[in-house]
């Protein structure tokens, strides 16, 4: 169950380096990265033998999105804004599968200079042609640069902060929801707790992270939660 993925996630790309994981959950954090530094510096390395298989995963991953979509009868209109980076080879693909969507894709072409705009959709400025673009649709979503984030744009051209979309997603589920309760992190306004405690739910605040907010995210078993930086769960 261990993977290692080369990211930068949101930094320039100066910044590349690997996201590790030991349980394929959650990435590993504190520690268990010390832990690893120490038996690299030692050299105390376990001996034997093993394989290499080169294999695609991206019409796995397609499938297991789209098991996850039931839009009904609902038909709508989204620009999509890759940024250039992962997202560039595989969305596409998830929205032509979609026979409700129709979709208009920007910057879709993997780039790892990122020539247009930076992949960091929690910056508003990041979004300024998605802006634009979107008045002539329903909705507009923005990926980070290693596909694990999203930013949101309504059909107005307005930028929808994280912790605003949180709560149309909370309004959406609270009465579907055995566990009321969930989470968000210490960057989230209080419109988060504020809404969730009028919809009867019990507000967790937490400490920003993907690595740590994704493993309270399991370890609780919560409904839904997130960052304002746009990792949901």
């Amino acid at each position: 169950h261990c993977g290692i993925m080369i990211t930068a996630s949101h930094n320039p790309k100066e910044y590349n380096g690997f996201k590790m994981s030991y349980n394929g959950i959650h990435n590993c954090f504190g520690n268990e990265v010390a832990e690893l530094y120490y038996i690299i510096l030692n050299g105390i390395y376990s001996k034997g033998n093993g394989s290499i298989t080169d294999a695609n995963i991206k019409e796995d991953y397609i499938k297991m999105i789209n098991s996850h979509i039931n839009m009904g009868s609902n038909k709508l209109k989204v620009i999509y804004d890759c940024g250039n980076g992962t997202t560039s080879i595989v969305a596409k693909d998830i929205f032509v599968s979609n026979d409700n969507i129709e979709y208009i894709p920007l910057f879709a072409e993997s780039d790892g200079t990122f020539p247009n705009h930076h992949p960091d959709p929690a910056v508003e400025s990041n979004l300024t042609i998605l802006k634009e673009k979107v008045l002539n649709a329903d909705c507009g979503i923005a990926f980070d640069g290693d596909g694990d984030r999203v930013g949101v744009v309504n059909e107005k051209g307005e930028f929808v902060s994280i912790d605003k979309f949180m709560v149309i997603i909370w309004r959406d589920i609270y009465n579907k929801i055995d566990k009321k309760e969930g989470f968000y992190d210490v960057k989230c306004s209080k419109v988060v707790s504020d809404e969730m405690i009028k919809l009867g739910l019990k507000p967790i605040e937490v400490r920003t992270g993907n690595s740590y907010t994704k493993k309270i995210s399991v370890d609780n078993n919560y409904p839904f939660g997130g960052e304002l930086s746009g990792h949901l769960y």
